[in-house]
C-alpha cells in the first residue's frame, strides 16, 4: 500500500502571563463551586494574535481544566486533566465531540502547577516549544466507566479514544489483522473504494480542519539558586486529527 501523509511540525515564538483572577464564568464542572478551586488567566501572543486561555486547579480531586478561544483558524478548545485517571479529556463545542488521550508526561500536578502559575509574571517573551500529536480516532467510551467530573464536562457530546496516528496504524496487511487496522483511521469523504481489495488501496492522509486543539502549559519548574526565582518552561501542545481518502 502507498501512502501520501501531511505532516505539520511548527516551532513559534510567542509572549507568556500567568496570574490569578477572581472570577470564573461557563465553567460546567461541581468543581467549579468548590472554595477551593484555583483560577489562573495564561496571556498568549501567538504568531501575532494576542488571547487569553483560561486555567482552572481542583487539587482535591486532582484535576486542572484549560481553555483556549478560538484563534488563528482554531476553534475554541478545552482540556481536562485528570489525574486520578490518567488521562487527557478535550472539547471542542463546535464539533459536539469529546476526546480521550493520554496525560502530557511534563504536565505539573495540580499542586506544581499552581505554584509555578502563582510564580509568573512580566510580559517578557519565551521560546515554547511546540510538539505536534497526530491522532486517529478509535472506539468510542463507555462514559458510564468515566468519572462523574468527565461525565459532566462532556455532557450529551459522545466520547471517543484517541490512537496515536502513525503509517502503521492504517496498513492492511495480510496477517488477519485487517479488520482492526482498518478502524485506525477515519475517511475523510464517505464512501469506500468499489472494484479492488483494501490491501491495494492507496491513501492519502492529511489533517482535518478546524478538528484540532490546543493547550499551553508550563513545566519542569525548578528555583532558580542564583536568581532565587521560580523557572519554568513552557511547551506549546498541538492535537491534530488525521483522515484519509481511499483510492485504487
Amino acid at each position: 500500500m502507498k501512502f501520501l501523509v501531511a505532516v505539520l511540525l511548527v516551532v513559534c515564538i510567542c509572549s507568556t502571563k500567568g496570574h490569578p483572577i477572581e472570577e470564573m464564568n461557563d465553567l460546567d464542572l461541581d468543581a467549579s463551586r468548590s472554595k477551593s478551586l484555583e483560577r489562573f488567566n495564561f496571556h498568549i501572543t501567538e504568531n501575532g494574535t494576542k488571547f487569553e486561555q483560561k486555567i482552572y486547579i481542583d487539587r482535591k480531586k486532582q484535576l486542572e481544566l484549560f481553555k483556549s478561544p478560538a484563534h488563528n483558524g482554531n476553534p475554541d478548545s478545552e482540556y481536562m486533566f485528570d489525574f486520578e485517571m490518567n488521562m487527557t479529556v478535550s472539547r471542542i463545542k463546535e464539533n459536539r465531540v469529546c476526546h480521550i488521550s493520554p496525560l502530557p508526561s511534563d504536565l505539573p500536578r495540580p499542586k506544581s502547577l499552581a505554584k509555578g502559575l502563582n510564580a509568573l509574571s512580566g510580559s517578557s517573551k519565551h521560546n515554547i516549544q511546540k510538539v505536534v500529536n497526530q491522532w486517529s480516532v478509535g472506539p468510542k467510551v463507555d462514559k458510564s466507566k468515566l468519572r462523574k467530573e468527565i461525565r459532566d464536562f462532556c455532557g450529551k457530546f459522545p466520547v471517543y479514544r484517541l490512537e496515536p496516528f502513525s503509517l502503521d496504524s492504517v496498513s492492511i496487511g495480510k496477517t488477519g489483522r485487517s479488520k482492526r487496522a482498518t478502524k485506525k483511521f477515519i475517511l475523510c469523504n464517505p464512501g469506500t473504494p468499489i472494484g479492488c481489495n483494501p490491501n491495494d488501496w492507496k491513501l492519502t492522509c492529511k489533517v482535518l480542519q478546524r478538528a484540532g486543539t490546543c493547550v499551553y502549559y508550563i513545566y519542569g519548574c525548578s528555583l532558580n539558586k542564583l536568581t532565587k526565582q521560580f523557572d519554568c518552561r513552557k511547551k506549546h501542545q498541538y492535537d491534530s486529527i488525521v483522515c484519509c481518502d481511499a483510492a485504487c
